[in-house]
């Protein structure tokens, strides 16, 4: 709900800011209809999508891995006379590499099962169904429109995509990833 008040095109924060920045210019700015209109209805809700998923889970399992990642090779780096960007790319990087292919992994399968919450909260899957999602529409075919068979046909073509983009995910950069 907060972030339909930052998308209000009257009285919104970031149409706000938009018109002030045309006064500080002398330009004639003026915001988007954020959620009404069709060419900015989806990236509206990708900003809110991708702020809402910066740091908190990944940058805890990131900060997990960077604590495991044992001094002893800092310091071997560091003998063998390794500078700042050596001892990330030839230490720290491939010690964090099998969590950040986890990260990555879980993004993928994320992206493809997010949606729903801001589709339905903040558009109603509009306008027009420009922001209406794979999930979104899974749940209009089952609890709006009562056709359970072709939602279940949904989600099983959606657990298959999933599938196959995390398997040649791992045939790919499975190799990349180091174990010790």
């Amino acid at each position: 709900m907060l972030w339909r008040l930052l998308y209000n095109s009257d009285f919104g924060l970031f149409n706000l800011s938009i018109a002030k920045l045309g006064e500080i210019f002398h330009l004639p700015l003026k915001g988007p209809n954020w959620l009404t209109d069709e060419a900015w209805a989806k990236p509206a809700l990708m900003i809110m999508t991708v702020w809402g998923s910066v740091g908190g889970y990944n940058m805890i399992l990131y900060l997990a891995a960077l604590q495991g990642v044992p001094k002893d090779l800092y310091e071997a780096a560091q003998i063998d006379g390794a500078n700042s960007w050596q001892k990330f790319w030839n230490v720290t990087w491939p010690q964090i590499s099998p969590t950040t292919f986890f990260i990555a992994t879980m993004s993928i399968i994320g992206g493809f099962q997010s949606g729903f919450d801001p589709a339905f909260v903040m558009t109603g899957g509009g306008p027009n169904g420009s922001t209406t999602t794979i999930i979104y529409y899974l749940f209009n075919n089952a609890f709006q429109w009562h056709q359970m068979g072709y939602a279940a046909a949904i989600a099983w073509v959606l657990f298959l995509i999933i599938f196959l983009f995390t398997l040649v995910k791992w045939k790919v950069f499975g190799k990349v990833v180091y174990y010790y």
